[in-house]
């Protein structure tokens, strides 16, 4: 069997025919490379609701953020199913929407949107897939006491879904310095 390795996904052409006959492309098959298991700290333990079969998990060590400070928040998605899931990937900062909400109920989209080139992946049942996702907290949000949460669609049997992530309560407080 000839293989070609590109990221997560193995091509390869196989053939029972000698070796010096001309390849069989008709018998082409293309196989993905096992995933690496992520290493989920030992206290995230609040994944988001099941939806289908599947969750979602965000984790961040630092709760207490300055304004206009960058986190990278750990995100893990499960595939608990019986079946196999798409989504979509482009770029990790914008293939969730991660929301930020204050105790009035205001809403803030912390990632941006950006149309790119996509991908459709699979997560086979029981499989988990890793993402980091970086985030920035504008200025122009308020410093106080806030619910960090993020979104992401899936599709299972040509149904599309959206997972929602647990959700984290994190501080934001203004920069030293700043007025």
């Amino acid at each position: 069997m000839c293989m070609l390795v590109f990221g997560p996904v193995v091509f390869g052409a196989q053939s029972n025919a000698p070796p010096n006959a001309a390849p069989n492309l008709q018998t082409f098959v293309v196989k993905r490379a096992p995933r690496a298991q992520p290493k989920i700290p030992s206290d995230a333990t609040n994944w988001g609701a099941t939806v289908e079969g599947v969750q979602l998990l965000i984790y961040e060590t630092n709760r207490i953020v300055q304004d206009a400070a960058s986190i990278t928040l750990l995100t893990v998605m499960i595939n608990g199913s019986t079946n196999t899931i798409l989504f979509e990937e482009s770029d990790k900062s914008t293939d969730f929407f991660v929301l930020l909400t204050n105790v009035a109920g205001k809403v803030y989209n912390v990632t941006p949107f950006v149309r790119g080139r996509r991908s459709l992946l699979d997560l086979n049942p029981g499989e988990m897939w890793p993402f980091n996702i970086p985030v920035t907290f504008p200025k122009s949000i308020e410093p106080g006491d806030y619910v960090l949460t993020a979104e992401r669609p899936f599709v299972v049997k040509s149904a599309r879904y959206m997972l929602q992530s647990n959700p984290l309560r994190i501080q934001i407080k203004r920069a030293t310095g700043t007025p």
